[in-house]
């Protein structure tokens, strides 16, 4: 079989092919013997101590190495605590102190003027507030979840006029890959975290598309409006999702309708305008419950065999009522106790008869009626009055007026013009002489008759003026 070549003079092989064979000396003297290669690994694990490999506590129990893998895999991520990578592209926040936070405890970074910070070694786990503040006292936050130490992602920007869009998603295949947000001119690229959140920052508005895609190359995507208001949006991002949505503030539910609010379903249970979340207008329910209550209502369908359809509705017959059922009075519900009258009542002579009313009626004139050349419009009417009326301006110079309160009378007497009113009256320097009219004032004025007017003055010292007087005059028709 060897060919006349001893043992060492064969070439040596690179591997072991199962179902290779060797030549053994046994060692309990029974000589040699050919056994498998499976045996003698067999025979050579059972005295290493490896110990039985199903009793492994990893995910991979086919053979140790990919055990010791997996095991140093994940001693290599928890080694040093959860990193979180901060970005903005807010100025305001560069060079400003990122605090990460669980409530109780805290770590913290300072913003690169590049627009990002990187805390490392968090060893918070659960819900963690990441913040920022400008020099003036604006403020954002962003909330991230660590369950495990690996690493997360969040944007923060204080700027007003952006919005915030937080993506959702529990599908583990878009965990650390790129999600985008766009409306088809404008484009905001953002990173899913481990706790299958992403916080995408931008201003533009319209109907916008959000996608992502895993490694097999499967597209995700969503769309949302997104409005003028500088609100937050959440948008769920996950392959079949055929129950619900993310609840959004920018969206008005009617009762029956889902959201998902923090990782949960609801039902709206009321209608709800667009806003806050409200925990009093929804009712926490399951996938299970829902599909549960679909199948109900599958079977409450009426069967095809007895349905009405177009093709047999020739087929029926239909009965008429030629009489109505009577109903007795006690079984009437939501009837009025009291406000309506008796079966037999009069009205007395506190209302008007029929005859009464259209005898009032037939003296007035139609709704729709003209009125010929007998009468003036309201224009002309204007024009005959304003021709008529005039106003005079009648003034009187060098009028002394002495200290203290004092009435003078003047004639203001125009031929062929009837006084209506004094429309005003004022002072001002007499044009000689005399101290000036800041030492005096009116406090009154009006007229005794057709030709006589007066005026009131309230002097600090003695004063010469000049009084200027409006009047109001009529032409005489006659």
């Amino acid at each position: 079989m060897n060919e006349g070549k001893t043992f060492f003079d064969l070439p040596q092989a690179q591997t072991v092919p199962a179902g290779s064979r060797y030549a053994v000396e046994m060692g309990d003297g029974s000589g040699t013997k050919s056994v498998t290669h499976e045996d003698v690994v067999k025979a050579v694990g059972e005295y290493l101590p490896l110990g039985d490999i199903d009793q492994l506590e990893t995910d991979v129990k086919t053979d140790y190495v990919s055990a010791i893998n997996e095991i140093k895999k994940k001693a290599d991520a928890s080694s040093g605590g959860a990193t979180l990578q901060v970005k903005t592209s807010d100025p305001g926040l560069y060079g400003r102190t990122v605090t990460v936070s669980d409530g109780e405890n805290e770590m913290s970074a300072v913003m690169s003027f590049g627009g990002e910070c990187v805390i490392t070694g968090i060893l918070m786990t659960g819900d963690l507030t990441v913040s920022a503040s400008t020099e003036d006292g604006e403020t954002d936050e962003a909330e991230t979840h660590v369950d495990n130490y690996a690493t997360y992602y969040t944007d923060l920007d204080t700027r007003s006029g952006y919005h915030r869009l937080n993506v959702l998603t529990s599908d583990t295949g878009l965990i650390g890959k790129a999600v985008t947000a766009s409306n088809g001119e404008d484009t905001v690229t953002g990173i899913i975290s481990q706790d299958g959140r992403a916080r995408l920052v931008f201003a533009f508005t319209g109907a916008v598309t959000v996608s992502a895609s895993d490694d097999a190359g499967n597209i995700v995507s969503a769309s949302i409006n997104i409005g003028s208001d500088t609100t937050s949006y959440d948008v769920w991002l996950q392959a079949g999702n055929i129950i619900s949505d993310a609840f959004s503030e920018g969206k008005s539910y009617s009762a029956g309708d889902y959201a998902i609010y923090k990782d949960a379903l609801y039902r709206f249970t009321i209608t709800k305008t667009a806003g806050a979340w409200n925990p009093k207008a929804v009712s926490p329910v399951t996938v299970a419950e829902v599909l549960s209550e679909l199948n109900e209502n599958i079977s409450k369908k009426q069967d095809a065999s007895t349905a009405i359809t177009t093709g047999n509705i020739g087929q029926q017959s239909v009965l008429n009522a030629s009489t109505a059922h009577s109903v007795a009075w006690d079984d009437v519900y939501s009837k009025p106790t009291t406000g309506y009258p008796p079966s037999s009542h009069t009205h007395d002579d506190r209302y008007y008869t029929e005859s009464e009313v259209n005898n009032l009626l037939n003296g007035k004139a139609a709704s729709s009626h003209t009125h010929d050349d007998r009468y003036y419009t309201e224009s002309e009417v204007n024009n005959l009055i304003w021709n008529e009326i005039h106003v005079k301006e009648y003034s009187a110079d060098n009028v002394s007026v002495s200290t203290g309160t004092k009435t003078q009378e003047f004639s203001i007497a125009l031929p062929g013009y009837w006084i209506v009113g004094l429309v005003q009256a004022s002072i001002e320097n007499a044009s000689s002489g005399g101290i000036n009219s800041s030492q005096c004032s009116i406090y009154g004025y009006g007229f005794y008759s057709q030709s006589t007017a007066y005026v009131r003055f309230r002097a600090w010292a003695d004063a010469k003026v000049k009084v200027i007087i409006k009047v109001l005059y009529w032409k005489d028709p006659r």
